[in-house]
């Protein structure tokens, strides 16, 4: 209620607030305040949410190994999301990722179980090695993996699906309740994936190096293998649960092709890894040395700008800013060094059972071996690894880059980036 009043001489003025409080200048000022109260909620929230979220991810590790049950509620304070949660269910690997953090021991074992592949891919010289892994030998690699301590089994190859175990190899690492995920060209026939998505496979990677058809084929060697691929993604977007990636390599006979690659991904509702090619001055297994397969630095540059920036705005890029960002820095600077822990964090088993610290160098050492786990905790094959790490020059490897940061993870939470890049709430 407005009380209105009028002057001496009978002219109209403006009202004055009424007694009880609600006239319009008290009406105005209660708005103002209440404003500024929803304001100062809402920062008082987003405060709330940083301290829960770093109070849990600090704590996560010491939860997951004396109790998994406290781990899943710390990890519910933190975010709902589904995949999370659902992983969180597996008290053995979430215990052995306790213990993995605490005792910085591999978290990664990356698994040839083949070098065969139907594709001949300039950028690997896997294939042209053909070694099939023996399907007791990769069941003996998981027990040992996960008497490691490794979370995350990565089955791989050359083309992983063309070992006639495979779908075994698979169901054997889920009971052992890794996170289990699979590398493939996507080119083998319908069957294959068909059987695949009734795995318990948590998440998948699928080549993809070009949306011209003529590039496809200069790039693997092969025809009609663009339209393939792109059967295979859309099959397993529809009959699976799986977390699904496509990978594009950069290099020069498909460089240019990073924004119809993140737009081509999004379009699919998945997300694109943006890979630099892999370049060593000597031929490895995984990296070549062919230096007409390296793109422009500027080439390189641009395309790892523009996945930055498309994750920036769309957040469906798979990679990290952690691995773009320093992807960036080494291709500007010509410096890929970086503190890695190769053969303590992560290793690689070879289709011939070798142990390698990376899958650029093997060790001469069986995983298979009795006394392997023995030898890999003696001070003198720490010795040895060390050596070759130093030996290195460096890599863009993303499975390995994105791996080195979770140690700090869990000191040190980067609670900004996380509530904007996996809407815990």
């Amino acid at each position: 209620m407005v009380t209105a009043h009028r002057s001496f001489d009978g002219q109209h003025v403006e009202p004055l607030p009424a007694r009880n409080g609600r006239g319009n200048h008290f009406h105005k000022d209660k708005t103002e305040k209440g404003t500024n109260r929803e304001d100062r909620g809402t920062d008082l929230g987003q405060v709330l949410r940083k301290k829960t979220m770093r109070t849990a991810i600090r704590a996560f590790p010491v939860l997951a190994v004396l109790s998994p049950y406290l781990a899943r509620l710390s990890v519910r304070a933190v975010t709902s999301n589904r995949r999370i949660l659902g992983l969180m269910q597996r008290e053995k690997g979430v215990r052995r990722f306790g213990v993995s953090i605490l005792k910085e021991r591999p978290l990664l074992s990356q698994i040839h179980i083949t070098s065969y592949c139907n594709q001949a891919c300039p950028m690997c010289n896997l294939w042209k090695n053909p070694v099939m892994m023996g399907y007791e030998d990769a069941i003996r690699i998981l027990d040992i993996s996960a008497e490691m301590g490794v979370f995350m089994a990565n089955i791989t190859g050359g083309e992983p699906l063309l070992h006639p175990k495979v779908f075994e190899i698979i169901d054997y690492a889920s009971k052992l309740q890794f996170f289990v995920h699979l590398n493939t060209n996507g080119t083998v026939p319908v069957e294959y994936f068909k059987r695949l998505a009734q795995t318990e496979l948590d998440s998948i990677s699928i080549s993809f190096h070009s949306l011209k058809p003529e590039r496809y084929e200069r790039i693997t060697g092969r025809e009609d293998r663009l339209e393939k691929v792109i059967r295979t993604i859309d099959y397993m977007r529809e009959n699976s649960d799986f977390h699904i990636a496509l990978a594009y390599v950069i290099t020069s006979y498909n460089s240019g092709e990073t924004e119809e690659i993140m737009e081509f991904a999004k379009s699919k509702g998945i997300p694109a890894k943006i890979l630099p090619v892999m370049f060593s001055p000597t031929d490895r297994e995984s990296s070549t040395s062919n230096y007409d397969l390296l793109p422009e630095r500027s080439e390189l540059l641009e395309a790892i700008e523009k996945a930055i920036q498309f994750k920036q705005k769309e957040g469906t890029t798979n990679e990290s800013f952690n691995f773009y960002n320093f992807c960036k820095k080494a291709i500007e600077t010509g410096t890929y060094k970086w503190d890695c822990k190769a053969g303590e964090r992560f290793f690689t088993v070879s289709p011939d059972c070798r142990f390698g610290i990376c899958q650029d160098f093997p060790t001469g050492k069986k995983i298979t071996d009795k006394d392997f786990i023995q030898v890999w905790k003696s001070e003198s094959f720490r010795k040895k690894m060390d050596a070759m790490r130093r030996k290195c020059a460096g890599c863009l490897w993303n499975c390995y880059l994105d791996l080195e940061p979770l140690q700090n993870l869990f000191k040190d939470p980067p609670v900004d980036d996380l509530l904007s890049t996996i809407n815990p709430f």
